[in-house]
């Protein structure tokens, strides 16, 4: 469920505006704004793949046992790879799989294969005591098997910033990855990679408290720009706290408009955050902006420049896999 805590806090601020005027609740007037913008944008509302178009997929894959199947070395979630969610259990136990994975074989295991997307339905089948998976082999090389993963889990809304930066900085640097054709392959533009690979270089507290989901998406751009980002990371987590504490009756969205926004988002190659803030601010008139602040730090344009500070920044956090070229 989309957290409506994750909204930009100026987006946020214009939304509770709009919903106090029109006397409606932040949800229902979000998802009401939601609604209108997916509409306006694609026409009718996007739905999920059809069971025709999944069964068509599926035509197409081999069943696999599970047991030959491994995590693969390049992927773009982190080690261990976390369990998967209850719901993809349940419907993988009624349902089956519906979306085969990707795999391609294990150079260290002549039987065996490696899964490049798809690890969450391999760990459920596994739960579920599933002898075989659907899937299709491929012929991926190091750098492309990680950004179809990359591609998918940023599909999912499946990264925090940090490791959203991280895997950038791995593909850009060790895989030696062309800039253009990483933007190509996860449906971004350079400049939104360049502003990615500068959560790097935050101080490692901030860094910290955004890994483990204290500060979220919303929270990065200011934190950039802060004169004092430490100071402003603590303000911002004392907020949430007192937050949660008073119990917010608005901390998600009905399941139906969450599904809507997630694939406008989708089809708009944003992420949905970004996508329901640019939703907002186009249906409500903007406050006059303020002064600009005198301090504030200029975003860098040159990519190579950003990679560059980026690894010096990085520390051991971003270290070369066993096979990787290392500097």
């Amino acid at each position: 469920m989309w957290d409506i805590e994750r909204l930009a806090p100026d987006a946020r601020d214009l939304a509770e505006a709009a919903a106090a005027e029109a006397g409606w609740p932040l949800t229902e007037w979000l998802a009401t704004r939601i609604r209108e913008a997916a509409a306006s944008e694609l026409g009718d509302l996007p739905e999920e793949a059809s069971p025709k178009d999944k069964a068509a997929l599926l035509r197409y894959a081999t069943h696999l046992p599970t047991s030959r199947l491994r995590l693969g070395k390049f992927r773009s979630r982190p080690s261990p790879e976390p369990e998967p969610p209850e719901a993809l259990v349940e419907s993988i136990a009624v349902s089956g799989i519906e979306e085969p994975l990707v795999l391609r074989r294990d150079p260290e295991d002549p039987e065996g294969y490696e899964i490049v997307a798809g690890a969450r339905r391999w760990k459920a089948a596994v739960q579920l005591d599933l002898g075989d998976v659907p899937a299709v082999v491929s012929t991926l090389n190091d750098a492309d098997a990680l950004l179809v993963s990359v591609a998918e889990n940023l599909d999912k809304d499946d990264f925090t910033p940090l490791q959203e930066a991280e895997v950038y900085l791995r593909l850009l640097t060790a895989l030696s990855v062309p800039p253009a054709k990483l933007a190509a392959a996860i449906g971004r533009d350079l400049a939104s990679i360049a502003l990615t690979l500068r959560v790097l270089a935050l101080p490692a507290p901030v860094k910290h408290a955004i890994e483990d989901e204290r500060l979220g998406r919303q929270d990065v751009t200011g934190l950039m720009q802060a004169q004092d980002p430490i100071a402003l990371a603590a303000r911002l987590i004392d907020e949430r706290t007192e937050i949660d504490e008073e119990g917010d009756e608005s901390a998600g969205l009905p399941e139906e408009i969450d599904r809507i926004a997630k694939s406008a988002a989708k089809a708009s190659g944003l992420p949905v955050a970004d996508w329901i803030d640019r939703a907002i601010r186009q249906g409500v008139p903007p406050p006059p902006s303020p002064p600009p602040r005198e301090a504030e730090v200029p975003i860098e344009q040159s990519l190579s420049a950003l990679i560059n500070a980026a690894r010096r920044h990085a520390g051991l956090r971003i270290a070369p896999g066993p096979d990787e070229p290392r500097e």
